[in-house]
Order: C-alpha cells, then sequence, then structure tokens
C-alpha cells in the first residue's frame, strides 16, 4: 500500500468513526506533514513511527526558533498535533502495521508540562557572560590563597557553574563525596530527598581548583563532614551562598546573579551545544523533561564544540 493510499484509508476510517470534518482535517494535516517532512516511503513507515523517531520529532518542535529567537510553536498546539499522532498510530496498529499504540499511554507532561505556561519565561547568562563571570572568580580565588573562606566563595560558584546543582544540592555535598579520581561527586541529595545521585567532574578545568581547595580545607584543619563548611563546622546555609554569589557576580559583572539563573544557563548551554533534552534531564536531575522543556531560549543552531572548552577557550566569541 502507497503511502498516499494509506492517509486515504485512514481518513476513511475516521469518517466512519463519525468524526467531526474539522477534526479529520487536523489529525490528517498533522500526519502528512510528518510522512512530507521526513519523506517517508512505504517500506520506513514503521521505523518513523516508532518511539524514539516520534518523541524525537516533538522534542524537535518544542525547541524551534525562529530568526528572533521566538519559539514558533506553543505547547497547546504540539499537544493537539500529538493527539493527531496518537490517532494515526491507532489506525496502524489496527492494520497490525504496528504492535501498538505507545502513545496511547505516554504522560504528555514528560514532553510539553503544564499547558498554562507557554509564556514563562527564565532568566540565564549566555555563554560569553559566564565565561566572563568564570574567569572573575578564577582570579577571585587565586588571589585569595590565604583566606580560605574567600576562596570557598569562588569555588562554591564554579562548582554550580559546572554542575548545574540546584543550591540545596551544593551545601549538602560532604567531603567524602567528592571522588576527584573517577572525577565524580557521589551521593547528591536531589530534590524531594533522593540520594545517591552522581555528577561529573570536568577533569580539564573544575578538578585543578577542586583539587586545591580541597588541599587548602585539609591544610586549615577544619573539622566538619561538609565540603563547604563556615567557621563552626556546619554547613554553608542556602541563604549564605546567595549571599555570595550575590556579592561576586555584582562586583564582576555589574548586576546581581541569582543562583537557579546559573542552573538555566547550564541548561541552555548543554542544550545549545548539541545535548538532547533527556541528557540534560538526567544531569540537572529533573524525573522528567516537564522542566526542561521551559529553557524557551535556546539556540537554534547547535554548536558542537565540546562545552566547557567554551567556557576557558579564548575562541568562545559568541553565543
Amino acid at each position: 500500500m502507497t503511502v498516499e493510499n494509506l492517509l486515504i484509508k485512514f481518513s476513511e476510517s475516521m469518517k466512519i468513526e463519525g468524526l467531526s470534518s474539522t477534526t479529520m482535517e487536523a489529525y490528517l494535516s498533522d500526519v502528512r506533514k510528518y510522512f512530507v517532512d521526513k519523506q517517508i516511503t512505504e517500506s520506513q513507515i514503521k521505523i518513523c513511527f516508532s518511539e524514539d523517531s516520534i518523541i524525537k520529532y516533538f522534542e524537535n518542535l518544542i525547541f524551534k526558533q525562529d530568526s528572533k529567537n521566538n519559539m514558533v510553536y506553543k505547547k497547546t498546539y504540539l499537544n493537539k498535533k500529538f493527539s493527531s499522532f496518537s490517532k494515526f498510530l491507532f489506525y496502524l496498529t489496527d492494520q497490525k502495521i504496528i504492535s501498538s499504540n505507545f502513545l496511547e499511554k505516554y504522560d504528555r507532561k514528560i514532553l510539553f508540562g503544564p499547558l498554562d505556561n507557554d509564556n514563562k519565561k527564565i532568566k540565564y547568562l549566555d555563554q560569553k557572560t559566564l565565561f566572563k563571570f568564570t574567569d572573575s572568580l578564577i582570579k577571585h580565588f587565586d588571589n585569595n590563597k590565604f583566606n580560605f573562606y574567600e576562596i570557598k566563595k569562588s569555588i562554591m560558584i564554579l562548582v554550580l557553574i559546572f554542575t548545574g546543582l540546584r543550591v540545596s544540592e551544593l551545601v549538602n555535598i560532604k567531603v567524602n563525596s567528592v571522588d576527584l579520581s573517577n572525577l565524580v561527586i557521589r551521593d547528591i541529595q536531589r530534590k524531594g530527598g533522593t540520594l545517591g545521585d552522581v555528577v561529573p567532574i570536568d577533569k580539564e578545568f573544575l578538578k585543578n581548583y577542586l583539587s586545591e581547595y580541597l588541599y587548602m580545607l585539609n591544610s586549615n584543619n577544619i573539622e566538619s563532614l561538609w565540603l563547604f563548611p563556615i567557621r563552626n563546622g556546619k554547613r554553608t546555609s542556602s541563604q549564605l551562598f546567595y549571599n555570595y554569589i550575590i556579592e561576586l557576580s555584582q562586583k564582576n559583572l555589574g548586576f546581581k546573579v541569582h543562583p537557579h539563573m546559573i542552573r538555566h544557563s547550564f541548561a541552555t548551554a548543554l542544550l545549545s551545544n548539541g545535548a538532547s533534552t533527556a541528557e540534560v534531564r538526567d544531569m540537572l536531575g529533573h524525573k522528567t523533561i516537564l522542566s526542561t522543556e521551559r529553557y524557551e531560549h535556546i539556540n537554534k543552531i547547535k554548536r558542537k564544540y565540546n562545552l566547557i572548552k567554551g567556557f576557558y577557550s579564548e575562541k568562545n566569541n559568541v553565543i
């Protein structure tokens, strides 16, 4: 059966079901566009309507931007398109072209999130500004080698920049969770109380500063379980860290940076450099793409150079 005949039969099956002409036209138009965009032939139908292919297609639509970097499609529109695909998959299942309709029980919030926040914007730092901030933190670190509590300010923000952790996750890191040999920080306590997650340590940049910080921590004979202690050995509070990042951002950038802006910047940089939403979701500790899809400022062109190198490369002139 040719693709055109298949679509005709699909249309006839909807008419038998008694769907309205408007609904039928919408479903058929969405499915036909997918066939055209992907140049799908009869032999490719099963592959192109697999779960992996369909989800990737919708992920690309979610982040598609126009020339002014505005999102092209609203989530409500994509949600309706999703229904069109689900209807077609039911038809393919009925025709025994595929084994089942995986979209039937698929949680749409994984892709689209709540449908009432299409206009919600998130502030972030572009890579050029993030590089400038990172460079200033390094200078602050190097210029305060004899003041442990000053270098602690720098290293905490650097860890935040290079891991995308939440502040609550950052301040709860313990000394024995840092594994420089394997380049990971273990036992990250994620939002909701989940313990045991692992985040990587960048070996070309963060590792050296974190190693030097640990040496200073030991040299100062500070007895504490926490990686970032205050003078009495207790961990640095979230509020105190807020003060650190506001102080150093105001001083070096001329405006206040909120910690969550760093997290959004990290996610944006990853996505802009070619990471998938699923990879970013895992890196940020999101349970679903529900949160990740909110980053509506993603650059249309996916840059291929290494994300971390971009922070300290002299070529880091663009975003």
